[in-house]
């Protein structure tokens, strides 16, 4: 169930991260002064959306399963 729902999510979510990171990349042409001083904002940013979606992509849809195994539980004697 979790994999169904992870599975339906993935191409939303890299098509909405490509777009904030395609907005990110005039600021990687900018020359002299600032792009000293951008460049390094625009690589965090990019590793932070990097982090965050290889964080989407693994340990949440493992969470889920572990927090909502008790909930089955629940639901299954519930119904019977």
């Amino acid at each position: 169930m979790v994999s169904i729902a992870a599975k339906e999510v993935v191409r939303p979510i890299l098509f909405s991260l490509s777009i904030i990171v395609a907005a990110m990349l005039p600021i990687f042409t900018l020359e002299r002064v600032e792009g000293r001083i951008f460049r390094p904002v625009a690589l965090t940013y990019g590793f932070a959306l990097a982090g965050a979606l290889l964080f989407t992509l693994t340990v949440v849809p493992a969470l889920t399963v572990v927090l909502l195994k008790h909930a089955k539980v629940k639901e299954a004697s519930r119904a019977s």
